[in-house]
């Protein structure tokens, strides 16, 4: 995976932990953190350029309903843990598919059971820490 070259997107990756250790595992890829709250943008594009991943991400605005993205844009699209958020999931596939390249992939996942405990779901969600504090 880390010798994959393409464009993939976080699609409601909020803070963008996954997008962040995504930039780490496929150090060829472009990723781009989609969420429809900004207001994690910053946020990301700060723990990217410390992590050194500048070049490997950035964040776009935009709902699963009305991805933000060219037609045929992304090799791959992954989402954790919002999918329950989505409203019209019928429209957020069909835009998923739209986005997509031919031949390119999408995992969406649709996050942590209801009986997780607080305490374990706070450890799986935090920042992740850049290179440098592990």
């Amino acid at each position: 995976m880390e010798d994959k070259e393409g464009l993939g997107i976080d699609l409601g990756g909020g803070s963008g932990n996954l997008s962040l250790k995504l930039c780490k595992l496929t150090k060829k890829m472009r990723w781009i953190n989609t969420d429809i709250n900004p207001y994690f943008f910053d946020y990301f594009c700060q723990k990217a350029q410390e992590a050194g991943l500048r070049e490997s991400g950035g964040g776009k605005g935009g709902c699963p309903q009305e991805l933000p993205f060219e037609d045929n844009f992304a090799d791959i699209i992954v989402s954790r843990g919002s999918y329950k958020f989505w409203g019209d999931k019928k429209k957020a596939f069909s835009e998923i598919y739209r986005v997509l390249k031919p031949g390119g992939m999408a995992y969406i996942g649709r996050g942590f059971p209801g009986n997780l405990p607080v305490e374990t779901a706070r450890r799986t969600n935090r920042p992740v820490p850049p290179s440098n504090e592990r």
